[in-house]
Formats: structure tokens, sequence, C-alpha cells
């Protein structure tokens, strides 16, 4: 009898804390910190930007010939968040932020510096409007830090 060995696979990003990449796609991911976050996102949903412990914004760069476009971008963010990858330099998301979910939000940078927003929504992301509630993330569910 065989078993399979589940191994993360290496994705095509860097997990960085440089402002977005010029000539490639910047994901920032902001987290719902709703007290029911899993209802979805709405216009008026509280969220926060995902920051280093010394409150330095945290986001993934792709080399413009490793992803095709914004959602795929989006899509392999989340598979990082979720822990079924890490990046290319073997880093993986920040143990003490929760991964991102149904409410979330991530905003993908194209390489022409155009911002596009999704929402995680049950099985796919929808595109929205910029969230205009944004909170530090320190001091909220959806972080263990407290300053």
């Amino acid at each position: 009898m065989t078993t399979a060995v589940s191994r993360s696979r290496t994705v095509t990003a860097r997990i960085d804390t440089a402002p977005a990449s010029p000539g490639g796609f910047t994901v920032t991911a902001f987290v719902s910190v709703e007290e029911f976050p899993f209802h979805g996102y709405q216009p008026a949903s509280r969220v926060a930007e995902v920051t280093t412990v010394d409150n330095t914004s945290l986001r993934l760069l792709f080399a413009r010939s490793r992803v095709a476009d914004h959602h795929d971008a989006a899509a392999t963010a989340f598979e990082v968040s979720i822990g079924h990858a890490c990046d290319d330099l073997g880093r993986r998301w920040p143990a003490d932020v929760r991964p991102l979910s149904i409410g979330d939000v991530l905003e993908v940078t194209s390489p022409d510096g155009t911002a596009t927003f999704f929402t995680i929504d049950g099985v796919r992301f929808r595109e929205i409007e910029p969230p205009t509630a944004r909170v530090p993330l320190a001091g909220t569910l959806a972080t263990s830090r407290t300053t």
C-alpha cells in the first residue's frame, strides 16, 4: 500500500512589503472584521489590510509572465492564505492572521497600475467597488495581534 505525501506547491508569487510591482500583478488582501464576516461582503463592511507585525503592508507580487490576469492573481493569493501554497521563497501566510474567506477583499493591481477589487463570495470572486470602511488589523478578530 502506498500513501500519498502532500507537499505545498510553490506558486509564482513573492510575499513582500514592497509597493506594487511595476510590470507585474500585485495583490493586497483585506480581511473582514465584522462580527459575522461569513455572511459576505457588503459595501459598508469593515475590512483591515493584512500587514506584518510592524504594520507594514503585506502584498503578493507576481511576475507578469506568471499569472494570466486579475482573477488568476486573486485565486493564487487565496491559495497562499489558506496554506495550500507558499511563495517562491517558501514563505507562508502570517501565522497570526486568519486565512482569507467569504467576505474578505482582494485588491489586484495590474501591470499598468489599474486596481480591481474582488470579494470572496462563496465559490467565486465578485468584482466590487473599493471598500471604504477600512480599520487597523491589530485588535480585531482576524488576528491574534493586540497592538
